[in-house]
């Protein structure tokens, strides 16, 4: 049976966008130039398209054929949860 954490090793992007969603990862707002006031929003925008990531990939695998259908169904609800606590 196929874990996120099976994925996240095989692919240091999804291993990112997992991160960022496991445990609030946030990136360096220093180097990016983010003022304080606007990185609340920055980091919600950032986690919704970590959200899109995850579940593309899931989706681009179980096209392909790379995971077994119902694995794919089963982490993308894993995903979704995910996305459920913003």
């Amino acid at each position: 049976m196929m874990t996120l954490d099976d994925l996240s090793a095989r692919s240091g992007s999804f291993a990112m966008h997992l991160a960022r969603w496991r445990d609030g990862r946030q990136p360096n707002w220093e180097v990016l130039e983010v003022p304080e006031a606007d990185r609340a929003t920055v980091f919600y925008v950032m986690q919704r398209e970590s959200l899109a990531a995850l579940i593309a990939y899931l989706d681009a695998l179980a096209d392909h054929q790379l995971i077994d259908l119902n694995d794919a169904e089963r982490l993308r609800i894993e995903v979704a949860e995910l996305g459920d606590r913003i």
